[in-house]
């Protein structure tokens, strides 16, 4: 396929423009608003503009002014420019005193609209239940502006465990350590995969200064064949959880 190489192009638009003759970044929309309006004005058909006045809408219908506006426009403006690329903005301004009303209807042939900003935030969480079944991990799409603490009941309507059952850790350096996101937002995140792990009961892991290992996770998830054995038994699992995580 043949190539075009548009170096008398730019050749001509920095005889006319020194700030594009340069190499350095220039911003496109100005390049565009300035190859527009240049062809508008050797495209216009108009060669003699007459003095237009823009008149008060009085309170006039909106149709009626901006049919005014434009007419107003034409009688200087001609070209093909004008009629793929030119609109009118409709601006309307009150006063706080007497509310009189003032509407106008300016000439645009370019709009400058924000690029809309990311706000999801992918989260990966593998689900680690008691009964042994095989981890099953799932995707989140949340808002980056979220706190952590809106993981757990995500999770609860996928898996059906209580949030109140749910513990996250978090695996950094082959440690695997319980982390609180209550006051803290997703984007906050140093990684995307968290993992969870279903509790018998709730709060059987305090988060505390100290890290916690996996022994102190393991200890806090009661065996399902056990479970029978530690209401039965005053020294439980869950009692010795508490004592044993604490004073690491």
């Amino acid at each position: 396929a043949k190539t075009i190489a548009p170096i008398k192009l730019r050749w001509t638009v920095g005889k006319y423009r020194p700030n594009f003759a340069s190499f350095q970044q220039q911003d496109s929309q100005e390049l565009l608003v300035f190859l527009l309006d240049g062809l508008h004005e050797d495209l216009n058909r108009v060669t003699d503009k007459p003095y237009t006045e823009l008149k008060d809408s009085a309170g006039r219908p909106d149709l009626e002014v901006s049919s005014e506006a434009w007419d107003n426009h034409v009688l200087r403006n001609k070209s093909i420019i004008v009629d793929l690329f030119h609109g009118q903005l409709k601006s309307k301004v009150t006063c706080k005193v007497c509310q009189h009303e003032s509407v106008r209807f300016d000439p645009f042939f370019n709009l400058s609209l924000p690029l809309p900003m990311e706000r999801c935030v992918s989260i990966e969480v593998v689900m680690i239940l008691q009964d042994g079944s095989t981890p099953v991990k799932y995707g989140l799409a949340m808002d980056m502006e979220e706190k952590g603490s809106a993981i757990p009941p995500r999770l609860a309507r996928l898996t059906g465990v209580p949030p109140q059952n749910i513990v996250l850790v978090d695996i950094i350096q082959s440690q695997i350590r319980v982390i609180s996101l209550h006051d803290h937002k997703l984007r906050s995140l140093s990684t995307s995969t968290l993992f969870a792990y279903e509790l018998s009961k709730p709060g059987e892991v305090k988060v505390s200064s100290s890290e916690k290992t996996l022994p102190d996770i393991q200890r806090c998830s009661v065996n399902p064949k056990d479970k029978g054995k530690a209401d039965q038994s005053p020294g439980s699992a869950e009692e010795s959880c508490v004592g044993e995580g604490e004073g690491r």
